[in-house]
């Protein structure tokens, strides 16, 4: 009995703290549970996890959700998620097979499906805001009303943050401050049967005020696309920087300027059109590129013929499309 208490002394701290882990950690699931089943819609989430995560499986999953000028679908076959007990604001999960499609159904064009053979996420919020989405999918099949046709890679990356300004009445800026930011990027993206390619898409939501309506962004906002640029495993193939603007009649504009050391291979593109026999320029050569982002127009400089010099030593252009 003697060396029992000295046991028992020591123990109970032990004991009393677990509890009073365990108390602290369901407390956490529970309210985790909670948020999820309102967001996701169902209340059949089984968790667990105990004592270092708290995990949640909603099995399969439908999704349908509007408001604000915008619909989402989705769709998996599983969703895993977890976060610690103590990180409230990262979330991160597994998600199996699914079918993802964003729209604004009042502007054409504005649109993003996604079907992919998996998915990895993280989601963080900071402040009543979306400090980051991030999601990479894998063997991805990607459509938008923004490129002439859908691709495929066997990864592609979407991460999205929101960063609310108020626009400086002092400014003289051409645009209102960015709200959002829109980041994508593919690797071995082939667009129908051609060549593998890499993606790499940055794109800033501009508007005069935090945008909580696509409607309110129509007036006045913008999507000013910083960098889009395609590359193959020799070099990059043509880059672009672009103002993308709404029109009064609900169609977006593009406006901005392409760079490119394949014209002919490019331009085929955009014309979803045979693609030609073409070799790398010498040095890149600039178009203005006017029009529906879908189906733009390359316009050559004033001045300038719609040929380029080409130097058969370097090597061929890439098949950007096959159909």
């Amino acid at each position: 009995m003697k060396l029992r208490l000295p046991i028992l002394l020591t123990l109970a701290p032990l004991l009393v703290a677990g509890g009073a882990y365990y108390r602290f950690w369901s407390g956490q699931r529970d309210m985790f549970a909670a948020q999820a089943a309102a967001v996701l819609g169902t209340d059949h989430i089984a968790t667990g996890g105990f004592p270092y995560r708290i995990e949640g499986d909603a099995g399969p999953l439908s999704i349908t959700r509007s408001g604000g000028g915008t619909s989402l679908r989705f769709a998996t076959d599983r969703v895993v998620f977890n976060r610690q007990p103590w990180g409230a604001p990262l979330v991160v999960g597994h998600v199996g097979a699914s079918k993802l499609d964003v729209a604004a159904p009042g502007i054409d064009g504005a649109t993003l499906s996604v079907r992919a053979a998996s998915a990895q996420a993280s989601l963080r919020w900071a402040d009543a805001r979306l400090a980051r989405l991030s999601a990479v999918f894998s063997d991805a099949t990607v459509a938008t009303g923004l490129l002439p046709v859908p691709f495929t890679a066997p990864a592609f990356e979407l991460h999205v943050r929101e960063t609310p300004t108020t626009l400086d009445p002092a400014s003289r800026a051409p645009t209102g401050p960015q709200q959002a930011q829109l980041v994508m990027s593919a690797t071995g993206a082939r667009f129908g049967r051609g060549d593998p390619l890499a993606v790499d898409v940055n794109l800033g939501l501009t508007a005069a005020a935090p945008v909580r309506d696509v409607r309110v962004w129509q007036t006045g906002g913008t999507v000013e696309v910083r960098r889009f640029v395609i590359a193959d495993a020799v070099g990059e193939i043509a880059t672009l920087t672009a103002t993308i603007s709404p029109d009064s009649t609900g169609h977006l504009l593009v406006a901005g300027t392409l760079s490119t050391v394949c014209p002919r291979t490019v331009s085929a593109l955009f014309s979803v059109g045979a693609a030609p026999v073409e070799y790398r320029a010498r040095r890149a050569r600039s178009f203005a590129l006017r029009g529906a982002p879908g189906q733009p127009e390359l316009v050559a400089p004033p001045g300038e013929s719609g040929r380029i010099a080409e130097r058969r030593q370097l090597p061929p252009c890439p098949i950007l499309f096959r159909g």
